[in-house]
């Protein structure tokens, strides 16, 4: 009977530990319950002892189909604020121009330059955006952005059944897109002619590229995607990024439970269930014992 009592109050005492855990597992954490508790935003603009220039937008690396663009920027401590912008030329000399010049003698503040991409002056390429804050004890501050203009950008979505679609981003009102070409190259660079080329006509968006269909094996893949106009010209130069195929269906615990759409809450919350499930048989199972041996 002792043996039976120590077994079980052995059992309940560690399903106790395991269901504090997992409670304190589960509880937020202060900063978590801080921020959620913070409802109002305060800005605060420090200004430095020597000059701080910023672009704010575009964002680096960004990829634009739409021409009209605006490059937004803030100084302060400056006496004098330049922003230029460099287009790559063939050539390897780059193309330089002047977008602002201001002098704001040291005062804080903001603007922004208009762009129309599409002007013959600019035109389809990558783009370096530079500013300069100079004051008048020779104190410098820079911050450069990089972007590109692109008749189409692309991306790659595979949904829960293996379907893989390419969704191709281009302006509507580009009177020089008449088609896009997507072609797909293996990591040797080699072109899986099973699936290229595919010709896309505008207004279309969304085309499958069938990489289930054509038993294609996982792994990494560079998609190209091109445009056209009605003379069948390239436009400018193809897009290109590289695709991760997993084709569904492969086994592998994790997919497995991906698939089940489980978050770890689910399982943490199934586990207390479990251990007070357990608890209160192991309680039953005392009091039986109790009651046997009073007999």
């Amino acid at each position: 009977m002792k043996k039976t009592q120590k077994k079980v109050l052995g059992f309940l005492g560690l399903a106790l530990v395991a269901t504090m855990t997992i409670f304190a597992a589960v509880l937020p954490n202060p900063e978590a319950l801080a921020a959620s508790s913070v409802t109002d935003t305060i800005v605060v603009r420090v200004l430095a002892g020597s000059p701080d220039v910023n672009i704010d937008k575009p964002s680096s690396g960004s990829a634009f189909v739409t021409p009209t663009q605006t490059i937004n920027f803030d100084y302060s401590k400056a006496d004098d604020v330049l922003v230029t912008m460099e287009k790559e030329m063939p050539s390897g000399s780059p193309q330089v121009y002047t977008l602002y010049e201001g002098h704001p003698s040291q005062a804080p503040g903001s603007d922004s330059v208009a762009l129309d991409l599409s002007n013959p002056l600019y035109g389809y390429g990558d783009y370096t955006v530079h500013i300069r804050g100079t004051s008048n004890g020779g104190l410098v501050d820079e911050d450069t952005v990089r972007f590109s203009y692109l008749p189409v950008t692309a991306t790659v979505e595979e949904d829960d059944t293996g379907k893989v679609e390419a969704v191709l981003s281009y302006d509507d009102n580009n009177e020089d897109l008449d088609h896009f070409v997507i072609n797909v190259y293996d990591q040797d660079g080699n072109l899986v002619t099973a699936l290229s080329p595919i010709v896309v006509d505008r207004p279309t968006k969304r085309v499958e590229i069938p990489f289930a269909d054509k038993k294609i094996p996982a792994g990494k893949y560079t998609v190209s995607v091109a445009a056209y106009n009605t003379s069948d010209e390239l436009i400018y130069k193809s897009y290109d990024f590289v695709f991760v195929y997993d084709p569904v269906g492969v086994p592998n615990t994790g997919s497995l439970f991906r698939s089940l759409n489980i978050s770890q809450a689910d399982y943490l919350i199934t586990g207390l269930i479990v251990f007070f499930t357990v608890g209160i048989a192991g309680l039953i199972v005392l009091t039986k014992e109790k009651r046997t041996g009073r007999k």
